[in-house]
């Protein structure tokens, strides 16, 4: 942190503040959300393919909501493999971050946010607002591998890390109650339970994974 010239605790408040106003704040929410949301499709994506499905799109959308789009195989498990991945993975992508910057490798981290911005625009974007949201996505995460400093690469590795977990709990928070549509709906419906039980399992793993990335952190600072 000498980079910035300050203090471990006063980092460590810093990024958390900064990722708590992302996420509270109503209208701030709005627009941060869209990077939970690019996640939460990628998980889609990503499961979708390893369950045998074929990923033709996905959409981002300025209300921020999005959708993945997607066929094949439509055995039971795949589809409610597929439905379930999307709200777990902005936590499990936070996770991996905080293991990185525990363990020092911030570089890593901001290259493994590259990837997947990269990946989505090439492989997965097909709506021109999504390609303008995972560009700035992209563009930002290039000036700081190529300009930023220790101490601006661990302030914003960690708010990267405290945004994802953190948004992905209030993702799951602001779930709809069925019959609206939702993930937790198809799943429900996939298995003939209430739609809530699902909902609750994403809440508790969003929950889960805030303790955690905070025990990883704290032995970080």
């Amino acid at each position: 942190m000498a980079g910035l010239g300050i203090s471990r605790p006063v980092m460590a408040a810093a990024s958390l503040g900064v990722a708590v106003a992302l996420v509270v704040p109503r209208r701030v929410w709005r627009w941060a959300r869209l990077g939970v949301t690019a996640v939460h499709e990628s998980g889609h994506a990503i499961v979708a393919l390893l369950v045998g499905r074929k990923v033709t799109a996905i959409h981002l959308r300025a209300d921020s909501s999005g959708v993945t789009i997607h066929y094949g195989p439509g055995g039971r498990m795949r589809r409610m493999l597929t439905a379930a991945a999307g709200y777990p993975a902005p936590a499990l992508l936070g996770m991996a971050g905080a293991w990185l910057v525990e363990h020092r490798l911030l570089r890593l981290w901001l290259v493994v946010l590259l990837v997947l911005g990269v990946v989505n625009i090439v492989l997965w974007i097909r709506n021109a607002f999504g390609l303008v949201v995972m560009t700035a996505w992209v563009g930002g995460v290039i000036w700081l591998i190529a300009r930023g400093t220790a101490g601006i690469d661990a302030l914003v590795g960690a708010v990267a890390v405290w945004f994802l977990v953190l948004g992905g709990l209030r993702a799951a928070l602001e779930l709809p109650r069925a019959p609206a549509p939702s993930d937790a709906a198809d799943i429900g419906r996939l298995m003939h339970l209430p739609s809530g039980l699902f909902k609750a399992g994403f809440i508790l793993a969003g929950g889960a994974a805030v303790v955690a990335v905070a025990g990883l952190l704290s032995a970080t600072w």
